[in-house]
């Protein structure tokens, strides 16, 4: 399911059954300022506000379908003046809706009676300081309660005070009531076999409605709200007794895109406003609008996207407006659509210059999570699969027509009443399902569901942590940079055609020309610095511009525009800067000034498809680029530095002369026993040397030849080893933690008795055939190394990451992997008997025919379309594990421990899940065709709408499972299983 809003909007979508019909419930929710009501809140400021006061486990919302409109306050009371007072009272009045309450310091009961109040200048106004207590089924979380001289409620209502130990007065409070208190759950209705039989799963037919309101009935209206009534809030702000404001004066409006036999139709369900929250201490404010649409799914599986929008009341947009928003975004991902949600579908301020609330602005992670999808939409990732979903249905504006109302108005619900819509003729559609109600604090967009976000946010937010530790170290406050908060120092007035590029120079923010009529000249610029061989004292700034020129014929750039470019680059600047780098160099590092510049670790600047179609970070390339250009980086950015080593293009190799020169220096320090710790040997030929017990920790050996050498127990920690050739070296019992083999050959290299990796980089290196077993590689980097027939029995490699790796005729015998990430990863046939799995991650995965068995695979997750078809899983341990989507055709899981695993929507056709433990498994739209179930425990399953076609489930354990809407044929066989209590509700006719 796609979302298109704004990022001042939140929304929850939610199927709801209403008896045994599903609606697509969709809740929208805006924050707003009391001062400035108009000055509508992003949506993570809403979250925020929620979760720090309703905490972990409160609920903005419970998402329900209400009937009627009703005010929750969440807050505490301060006595005027800020002086501590024995008692006070709190009062909070919306339209209608007018209600005080006494609030009273603490007190206990004695022998003669009540003690007198405790003053107080604070006092939560909560359900823990109202009447009740254990036992007290109308409020078990109170007060005064049960033991005699218990505590005294601090929080009463004035029609119902406390005057003798034996009063029992209603809990009296401003917030909602939990579902399970008497006061609400007694509206559920007759759950009898009648409701078993037609209304299950939804609720029975006699329920009350008003079940789902939180609030007290005296919070409660007749209707909903308008949406810019105003409020008064008494005695609950410490500076303010008395707070008089307004609803922000909003509607919402919802467009529902549903897949039907005859094409996509559009739906319009009314919003209603039927919830507002109250923050009085912290002046803000939230109102929940809601709707709903029938739907064919019980799962959403027909939904193919949701449009919400916000307008001001009064200026309401004609229903086409939204549609010519909506449609081209049903197609295949386009990156040329503009990302504007928040100036088309939201009201236009009413004063556009307006500085930022305080407590709203978007952080730099929110500014890069909204680039990225995470917030105001969907993820990326998330929406690319609903675009493909919708590819091809041919929606489009031509053919365009009402849907025909609902002729039945006294059937229809309240709040899924539809306003207008239209029908697109097309293909079907797949759309994924509708997340369900969750806790404030567990409805947060969550990264970690889609492998593909999950490693691009967290490369994004290691990039961010790496370069905000720079920033820091430079005098530069980094949440201000990264998300350009305040103006540049010394801009330059730009071209509209121009992009900002930010450089870091001599402690100096500086604005300057990146990218002109569509020539990168930063990019082509900093590739100039680059080849740069040598220190800034050997490079003039007319030699880096020769080379710019060079640089941009090599692009096809005509000699009269590179002329037009080159002019527009301030080079008698660049020449102070790089005399600025130069005079910076510290003297204790010379040999910094001939080193290569290096880049922050793995890609931290992908390729725009990379990362989903945009850039994530876009000002950190030219941060970056820019910093190549100074001498100093090496030395200066130490431990950064050297993960980026293996980036930069080869060094060249040393003439013969200085080769021999090293070669022997090094020869002679080691038989003297002399530490070669943080030696420059770039290039160095160190081949076939005994070097058995050497320090060359944190050494610079890129393009080092180490070939045949003996590096027995050699401390290599930290060492920049990039494009070295230690091909048939022995690194038996040698320490590389932390050190960058990136693009380094180690071919058939020896490690009898292990090598220490721990997050070592080991991007595009060439293992093949090499003998690491018994190695240490936990937290290594060993994205693209080539991995074909290499030795990884005995490894550690909790937490590595194997992206595009091919490990065909690899060796993994009694290998720990827990943690890893497998990305893009080529493991047919692969044999991973034994191998400890845990939180392990298939992203993409090439799997067909790999050997699973007795693997301890405990939440293991296979994500994006991964395939193991073939592959033997009997005996495994995957409890937990994920693999909804997966391809596991004809794969065994026989006798494996399945409990909770997730097979949502997996191939399982002519799978052999013979006495497998599935007990809790999810299976909903699974492809059981032929399967083989024999004696497998299902207990408490759920298989909603799997196809069981020809699958045996003899003798199986069917307990308690539900299995609605599951589709089966004559060859599905049920002999001798135990299907007591299980469920099963036939298919329904779908639309059209």
């Amino acid at each position: 399911m796609k979302i298109v809003k704004p990022m001042r909007l939140g929304v929850v979508p939610r199927v709801f059954m209403a008896q045994r019909t599903p609606h697509l419930l969709v809740t929208a929710f805006v924050g707003f300022s009391y001062d400035r009501p108009a000055r509508l809140l992003y949506e993570p400021t809403v979250w925020k506000v929620a979760m720090e006061e309703l905490g972990e486990d409160g609920l903005l919302d419970e998402l329900n379908p209400k009937t009627r409109g009703e005010l929750l306050v969440t807050g505490r009371c301060y006595p005027p003046g800020r002086v501590a007072r024995p008692a006070s009272s709190v009062r909070v009045q919306l339209g209608a809706i007018d209600k005080s309450l006494y609030v009273i310091g603490d007190r206990t009961w004695g022998l003669l009676g009540m003690s007198d109040p405790a003053p107080f200048t604070e006092m939560p106004v909560t359900w823990r300081n109202a009447f009740g207590g254990e036992g007290f089924a109308r409020n078990p979380l109170g007060k005064g309660h049960g033991d005699r001289s218990a505590a005294l409620p601090n929080v009463e209502s004035p029609r119902h005070l406390i005057r003798a130990r034996g009063d029992r007065p209603a809990p009296a409070g401003l917030d909602g009531y939990d579902i399970a208190w008497p006061q609400r759950f007694s509206k559920i209705g007759t759950c009898d076999s009648a409701w078993r039989d037609e209304c299950f799963p939804g609720f029975a037919r006699d329920l009350d409605p008003t079940l789902f309101n939180m609030a007290p009935d005296d919070q409660q209206i007749d209707g909903f709200f308008r949406g810019d009534e105003a409020f008064v809030v008494e005695n609950m702000h410490p500076d303010r007794p008395r707070i008089e404001g307004a609803l922000p004066g909003i509607a919402s409006r919802c467009f529902v895109c549903l897949k039907t036999s005859d094409g996509v139709e559009i739906r319009e369900p009314a919003m209603k406003l039927d919830t507002v929250r109250l923050f009085p201490h912290r002046e803000r404010g939230v109102v929940l609008f809601r709707g709903g649409v029938e739907i064919s799914e019980d799962d959403a599986k027909d939904v193919v996207a949701v449009l919400v929008a916000c307008e001001a009341m009064g200026a309401s947009r004609p229903a086409a407006y939204y549609h010519e928003y909506l449609t081209p975004r049903l197609g295949p991902r386009n990156p040329d659509l503009p990302d504007d949600e928040d100036d088309v579908l939201m009201p236009e301020p009413e004063d556009p210059e307006a500085p930022p609330l305080p407590d709203d602005q978007l952080s730099g992670v929110a500014s890069r999570l909204r680039r990225q999808g995470f917030l105001g939409g969907t993820p990326d990732r998330a929406v690319q699969r609903a675009s493909a979903a919708a590819a091809g249905a041919g929606v489009g504006a031509a053919g365009v027509h009402e849907a025909e109302a609902d002729e039945d108005e006294e059937e229809r619900l309240a709040w899924s009443e539809p306003e207008a819509g239209w029908e697109h003729e097309g293909e079907d559609h797949e759309a994924d399902p509708a997340p369900s109600a969750a806790p404030a604090a567990t409805m947060l967009p969550d990264a970690a569901d889609d492998g593909e976000d999950a490693e691009t946010l967290r490369q994004e937010n290691a990039l961010a942590e790496w370069a905000g530790k720079r920033l820091r170290d430079q005098g530069f406050d980094p949440e201000a940079y990264l998300s350009h908060q305040g103006p540049l120092e010394d801009p330059e007035p730009l071209d509209e055609s121009e992009e900002a590029l930010v450089s870091l120079v001599d402690g100096k923010i500086t604005g300057r020309a990146q990218t002109i009529d569509g020539v990168d000249v930063g990019a082509l610029l900093a590739e100039a610095r680059r080849r740069a061989a040598g220190p800034p004292s050997e490079v003039s700034v007319s030699q880096t511009r020769e080379r710019l020129r060079q640089a941009m014929e090599g692009e096809g750039v005509a000699q009269d525009k590179a002329e037009e470019l080159l002019s527009a680059v301030d080079w008698q600047a660049l020449e102070d800067e790089t005399r600025a780098a130069q005079a910076d160099l510290p003297d204790e590092a010379p040999e910094a000034a001939h080193a290569q510049p290096e880049e922050p670790a793995g890609d931290p600047f992908p390729e725009e498809e990379a990362l989903g179609g945009e850039l994530a970070w876009d000002e950190a390339p030219a941060f970056a680029e820019e910093l190549d250009g100074e001498a100093s980086f090496r030395a200066e950015w130490g431990d950064e530095g050297r993960l980026l080593a293996h980036v930069l293009p080869a060094s060249a190799r040393l003439d013969s002369e200085e080769a021999l020169r090293l070669r022997r220096d090094v020869e002679a320090g080691h038989k003297e026993g002399r530490s070669l710790a943080g030696r420059d040997l770039t290039g160095a030929d160190l081949s076939h040397l005994d070097l058995e017990g050497v320090d060359l920790s944190g050494a610079m050996l890129e393009s080092a030849f180490l070939t045949g050498s003996n590096l027995r127990s050699a401390n290599l920690t930290g060492a920049i080893l990039a494009h070295a050739n230690l091909e048939g070296a022995d690194l038996s019992e040698a320490k590389l933690d932390g050190a960058n083999l990136g693009s380094a050959c180690l071919r058939d290299v020896k490690a009898l008795g292990g090598v220490a990796f721990a997050e070592a980089v080991l991007v595009k290196a060439d293992l093949w055939g090499a003998d690491l077993s018994g190695a240490d590689l936990s937290g290594a980097d060993l994205s693209e190394a080539n991995l074909r027939d290499t030795n990884l029995e005995g490894v550690v490699a909790e937490k590595a990451t194997f992206q595009k790796v091919d490990l065909t005729g690899a060796r993994l015998l009694g290998a720990r992997l827990a943690g890893a990430t497998f990305n893009e990863v080529n493991v047919t046939e692969v044999d991973f008997t034994g191998v400890d799995l845990s939180s392990v991650t298939f992203i993409a995965a090439e799997g067909d025919g790999a050997i699973f068995r007795d693997a301890i695979a405990r939440d293991l997750a296979s994500v994006r379309g991964s395939s193991f078809a073939g592959a033997d899983f009997s005996g495994a341990t995957l409890t937990g594990a994920n693999l909804m989507g997966t391809r596991l055709r004809g794969s065994d899981f026989s006798d494996a421990d399945m409990r909770g695993a997730l097979l949502n929507e997996a191939d399982l056709t002519e799978a052999t899940l013979d006495r497998a433990n599935l007990a809790e498994a999810m299976l909903t739209r699974a492809n059981l065709t032929g399967a083989s179930l024999y004696a497998a425990d299902l207990r408490q399953s759920v298989m909603n709408h799997a196809c069981v076609r020809g699958a045996i489930f003899e003798k199986a354990n069917l307990f308690g499972a539900c299995a609605d809407r599951m589709v089966g044929d004559d060859d599905t066989s049920f002999e001798g299983a135990n299907l007591k209590r299980l469920r099963v509700i036939p298919p329904r006719r779908h639309h059209g």
